[in-house]
């Protein structure tokens, strides 16, 4: 029995210790971008309780017992959002360790849920957050067929909360596919196949479901006695979900071929919610991309061809995309180096795209995308406390937060990175400093 008592009271500080408290908190006397209908408003006040936000304003008072962040001559935004990563799924470029982000041995590939391999203690979730990053969409980046199961959106915070599971699936029909089904004739028939036996199925379960309403004779139950059970075919289910619209399609494609049959794919089926990831040649097609409302996931400074998927690859890319009205989610550099999606949008700017567009690609573009715009992408009242305090325009290169706020939690600027800046900056100090 003690040892029952013992075991139930290490659960419950294991519980507490893990557990994140949301503060009362006001942060006042700020730029405040709001990414909404507030627009940018000077020397204003954000008032966060519970972790949400409860009112953004010029002139609100600050209630009794809130703490105080002095934003004067500070940027105050939106936390940004990380649209492609797999955040959560390896430490990064090594040979020690497990990439689960690689699934190419398992025999499923849209079928797989991301959420079961996901880890918040890896140490990119500290590094990416205290530059900005808040939340995150992340997913498996290989598998053994063309679909790589299905992302997930998820919070930065020492929790590693899973804000909306089963959010999107990932089709490669890149280069990388070719080589995989050896022809790109072969991918496009792959996806169709899959798709149409995914339309079939919901039919016939549609059929099933009307007849099994019907009233029955004994010939119809020695029939139905007679068939064959259904063998269990769970990456046709999850494609299903893709077919009906009720996951978005997050199709990696560069080269301008390819961007119009994903168009036409989406012509095809026309519940099919899709976004574009890569799109390097995208510019080319943006007029036909924004009439089918397909956004599109960029890496902005992309220039060079590194295959011949992308020898239209531009710096102008985002901009022109912009102008041409298709939306446009900006991002970092590899899959766990999430944060330098800020410099890149700098960087966009630099080449054509508006301020504010490069900052609606960290913010309300990808909340758009993945389905979580009632909750976060702007500063308004209702939305989830994810602020972060800027030194500066957050676009700026030598701009840095001053304090990041998660789910209503003021986080600690502090990552493996910094303890080993910390611990080495004074050498005199260092362990490793010898006389």
């Amino acid at each position: 029995m003690r040892l029952i008592q013992t075991l139930s009271m290490a659960s419950m500080l294991m519980f507490v210790a893990s557990s994140t408290f949301a503060s009362d908190i006001a942060i006042t006397g700020g730029k405040v971008i709001t990414m909404g209908k507030g627009g940018t408003l000077e020397n204003a006040t954000v008032l966060i309780k519970d972790g949400k936000i409860t009112k953004v304003g010029v002139g609100i008072s600050v209630p009794n017992g809130y703490e105080i962040i002095d934003a004067n001559g500070k940027w105050v935004t939106p936390g940004f959002m990380g649209a492609s990563t797999s955040l959560g799924l390896n430490e990064g470029p090594s040979w020690a360790g497990v990439d689960d982000s690689d699934a190419s041995k398992a025999e499923v590939g849209a079928s797989l849920d991301v959420t079961w391999a996901l880890n918040p203690a890896q140490s990119p979730f500290a590094i990416n957050r205290i530059e900005g990053i808040t939340r995150a969409a992340t997913n498996i980046v290989k598998s053994k067929t063309l679909f790589s199961g299905q992302g997930a959106v998820i919070s930065l915070g020492d929790d590693g909360k899973v804000y909306k599971s089963k959010v999107y699936m990932n089709l490669a029909v890149d280069e990388e596919a070719s080589r995989l089904l050896s022809g790109r004739s072969s991918v496009w028939h792959s996806v169709i196949t899959a798709f149409d036996e995914a339309e079939k199925h919901i039919e016939a379960l549609k059929k099933k479901a009307e007849d099994d309403m019907k009233p029955k004779t004994d010939q119809d139950d020695c029939e139905k006695s007679q068939e064959e059970e259904e063998k269990p075919n769970p990456d046709r289910d999850a494609l299903e979900l893709v077919v009906k619209g009720e996951l978005i399609l997050v199709v990696s494609a560069s080269r301008k071929a390819y961007l119009l049959n994903v168009i036409r794919l989406g012509e095809k089926y026309p519940n099919l919610k899709i976004v574009i990831s890569g799109g390097q040649e995208a510019w080319m097609v943006a007029d036909k991309l924004a009439q089918a409302n397909i956004g599109v996931i960029v890496h902005p400074i992309d220039n060079l061809p590194q295959s011949f998927d992308m020898l239209g690859a531009t710096q102008q890319n985002a901009g022109r995309l912009e102008k041409a009205g298709v939306k446009v989610a900006i991002v970092g550099n590899g899959d766990a180096n999430v944060r330098l999606a800020v410099q890149n949008a700098g960087n966009a700017v630099a080449n054509g795209m508006s301020w504010q567009g490069a900052m609606a690609s960290l913010t309300t573009v990808p909340a758009e995308m993945f389905g979580i715009s009632d909750s976060y992408g702007t500063l308004e009242a209702g939305k989830d406390a994810d602020v972060v305090v800027w030194d500066g325009d957050p676009l700026e290169l030598m701009t840095s937060p001053d304090a990041v706020i998660i789910s209503g939690e003021n986080i600690p600027l502090v990552s493996r990175q910094t303890k080993l800046r910390d611990r080495y900056k004074d050498i005199t100090r260092s362990p490793a400093y010898v006389k």
